[in-house]
């Protein structure tokens, strides 16, 4: 026997052993199959076909389950391989047969719908399965739901190839929709409507992908369906649905001509703020105001939103003050939301969005001025605001350093960094903002961390500032004078005594940056004030006498970088015992009455 038939022979018996009552035997021909299949692609999938449809073997619905799969496996596996058209051609109609008969199993349904999805991702096939999909699409016809659900699907997963065929789908959908009274098929085409209006705007984006596509080609067709939505659909008593169609809307709102969103958008705008109030779940609501901005930024007609600037401004500022739980990735992804909306509204309405943030800082509960001190931080980041309108927040957040609140602490802290990442602040305009983190990293370490994703916000504060001043002291240039020499001035001031393990390992930091070598050696004491070089001195000397402290190896560490400061004399001295005395200090034992302390 040759090795064709050898082969053939083989997947014949694997595939009456498919149907075996061992889900174990059941796998391993399944696997098997697959790896035949990456052999001997054609072979595999026609006698597989050939199985399926013959009628005195046709198996139940669950083997023809794990066989689809099967199928599917083998596809992902080598489909641009695969050269035999009509074979394709006849699995997208048989699995077509089984996405439209209402009798068929759910399950079977699902691993149909797979593989027409695996299939469309595969270079050579994809036109054929789309093609014939959006064929079943009748403008005087219901659209099946399962087909509607699959070509969703394709869109995700093929999104380059979807886009092109979006136009026809709008073609063969639009006369319908107004009589779809059903709420799961209008939650199926609202997502459908999305994804791919989505995969338009990034094939429009990426040109070298697809060169073909312009807005411009969709504006009518997206038109029509846009005030169909709005006009019907919208209204449905079912939030899902609602929230389905606001978000579908904002997809589209990127397809519709200047004039045709200028007209639908304070509609939408106003109706989306309207659904806050009834939703439990506002992910959707403010993803698709989020979109809307976008779009009227890109076709700079933002203006439009002024008659809703507060409304919208205050909706989204009670969402950004809802806290996120981790454990809910929707309330994290709506707050990430919220923040791009006001980096956009920010863009075109600065003086009202500054406004509302200084508003807030000043007279608001903690709750409110947190969510205030979140946006601020997101707008500096994103540097939507110009430096005018930041000097302003800077002047209010000085009045917000003396809030207790452990909310409102970390939250500045955070904003301080940013403001010394974009470089916001000077030595002057600072000096109060350093002062603050070293007084509130009191106790704090950089070795501790947050035991899970639940404890975001209850972190140790002190932690919080601790890190904030490390980070300045060894990431950041721009912080360098801010740091230095101001840090010095704490050294001395027993008050700011719990502190000291955090200012002297960021001195230790700084000193290593070439800067503070320049300049005469008595500039960073006389800039901090009354205190000479012995006094700051001396009290490093005797924060040394404590070698088990974790200041005595930061103390040594400051000592030898400000040798330079000192005397021109010191460094070579100071270069040859520090790191002998250093060594010492990591090798003594941890007894706190050890005679070899004492001896040090």
């Amino acid at each position: 026997m040759d090795s064709p038939q050898k082969d053939k022979g083989l997947i014949s018996a694997l595939l009456e052993a498919s149907s075996d009552f061992d889900i174990n035997v059941r796998k391993t021909v399944s696997a098997s199959l697959i790896q035949l299949g990456v052999q001997y692609h054609s072979l595999v999938l026609s006698s597989i076909r050939q199985f399926l449809d013959d009628t005195q073997t046709t198996p139940k619905a669950h083997i023809q389950s794990i066989l689809y799969n099967t199928t599917e496996g083998i596809v992902r596996e080598c489909g641009d391989k695969i050269e035999d058209e009509k074979l394709i051609l006849d699995w997208v109609k048989a699995s077509e047969q089984l996405l439209i008969l209402p009798t068929i199993a759910h399950d079977l349904q699902q691993a149909a719908s797979s593989f027409l999805v695996s299939l469309a991702c595969t270079k050579k096939h994809s036109n054929v399965v789309l093609n014939s999909l959006t064929n079943l699409l009748k403008p005087e016809e219901v659209p099946p739901h399962t087909i509607i659900e699959t070509l969703t699907a394709i869109a995700i997963a093929n999104s380059r190839v979807a886009a092109c065929y979006f136009k026809k789908i709008m073609d063969n959908l639009a006369p319908y929709l107004i009589n779809i009274k059903q709420d799961n098929l209008r939650m199926a085409i609202s997502l459908l409507l999305a994804k791919y209006s989505e995969s338009v705007v990034d094939a429009v984006c990426n040109k070298e992908y697809v060169d073909t596509l312009s807005l411009d080609q969709h504006h009518e067709q997206c038109s029509f369906i846009y005030d169909t939505l709005m006009q019907h659909w919208l209204k449905s008593p079912q939030v899902g649905v609602r929230n389905e169609v606001i978000l579908c809307l904002g997809h589209m709102s990127f397809l519709l001509s200047k004039e045709k969103l200028e007209s639908y958008v304070l509609s939408l705008v106003s109706s989306t703020i309207g659904q806050y109030k009834r939703n439990p779940c506002p992910f959707t609501l403010t993803y698709s105001l989020a979109l809307v901005c976008d779009a009227l930024l890109k076709m700079e007609i933002e203006n439009i939103l002024q008659i809703h600037i507060d409304s919208l401004m205050n909706t989204l500022f009670s969402q950004v003050c809802i806290t996120p739980n981790f454990n809910e990735p929707y309330t994290v992804k709506n707050h990430c939301e919220v923040l791009r909306c006001f980096d956009m509204l920010a863009k075109g309405f600065s003086e009202p969005i500054v406004g509302l943030l200084i508003q807030r800082l000043e007279n608001a509960s903690h709750v409110q001025r947190v969510g205030s001190l979140l946006v601020v931080k997101h707008l500096i980041n994103s540097r939507s605001l110009s430096t005018e309108y930041v000097n302003r927040l800077i002047a209010v957040l000085n009045l917000s350093l003396g809030d207790p609140n452990s909310k409102v602490v970390r939250n500045v802290a955070q904003v301080i960094v940013a403001l010394c990442h974009n470089n916001h602040l000077d030595s002057n305009s600072g000096a109060p903002f350093i002062t603050y983190l070293v007084q509130h990293s009191a106790g704090g370490t950089l070795d501790s961390r947050r035991a899970s994703l639940n404890d975001v916000g209850e972190e140790f504060i002190g932690n919080v500032c601790c890190r904030a001043l490390n980070l300045l002291a060894t990431s950041m240039n721009s912080a360098f004078p801010l740091l230095w020499p101001r840090l010095l001035q704490f050294v001395t001031n027993l008050e700011y005594q719990q502190s000291f393990p955090t200012i002297l390992s960021c001195l230790a930091s700084l000193l290593q940056n070439p800067e503070t070598s320049s300049g005469s050696s008595e500039v960073p004491f006389k800039e901090i004030g009354s205190q000479s070089a012995p006094y700051i001195v001396s009290h490093l000397i005797l924060m040394c006498c404590s070698p088990n402290d974790p200041l005595g190896i930061s103390s040594l560490s400051v000592l030898q970088g400000l040798a330079g400061h000192i005397s021109p004399n010191l460094p070579d001295v100071w270069l040859e015992h520090l790191p002998q005395l250093k060594e010492t200090y990591t090798s003594l034992p941890t007894t706190a009455n050890d005679p070899s302390s004492i001896q040090v």
